[in-house]
C-alpha cells in the first residue's frame, strides 16, 4: 500500500474467504482497517507466499553451497587417491596399464585357468 505507515495507520484485517487470522484483532474496533476486499487479501496472500517461496529457495541454495564446500573439504582431506608420485612413477603406472590392456581375452582365459582355477593334472 502506498504511504502505509505501520506506526500510524490502522492494522488491516484480512477479508479472504477461509482466513481467520483477522479474528484475533476484531476486539480492537477503532484500531483495525476492514477496507481490504477479499480479492485484495487473496492477491496480497499470493504475493507473500511467492516472496516466502523465493526466500526459502535462496536460503536452501545458500545452505547447500555451504554444505558442498564443507563436504568437499572433508572428502579431499580424507581421500585415499592423494599420492605423491613422481613423473617416473606416473610413467611406470601408465606402462603397466598399457601392458594389461594389451592382453587378449584368450590370454586372460589361459591365465585364469593357470592361476585361479588350477591345472587339471594337479
Amino acid at each position: 500500500m502506498p504511504q502505509y505507515n505501520s506506526s500510524l495507520d490502522r492494522n488491516p484485517v484480512c477479508q479472504a474467504p477461509g482466513c481467520n487470522e483477522g479474528a484475533n484483532w476484531l476486539h480492537l474496533k477503532r484500531n483495525i482497517d476492514m477496507r481490504f476486499t477479499a480479492a485484495i487479501c487473496q492477491e496480497l496472500d499470493r504475493i507473500n507466499r511467492e516472496h516466502w517461496r523465493q526466500a526459502t529457495q535462496q536460503q536452501f541454495e545458500r545452505y547447500k553451497k555451504q554444505l558442498d564446500i564443507a563436504t568437499g573439504a572433508i572428502a579431499q582431506s580424507h581421500s585415499l587417491a592423494i599420492s605423491n608420485r613422481t613423473s617416473n612413477d606416473d610413467r611406470e603406472v601408465q606402462q603397466r596399464k598399457a601392458e594389461i590392456e594389451a592382453i587378449s581375452p584368450e590370454q586372460w582365459g589361459a591365465m585364469n585357468k593357470a592361476y585361479l582355477v588350477g591345472k587339471k593334472d594337479e
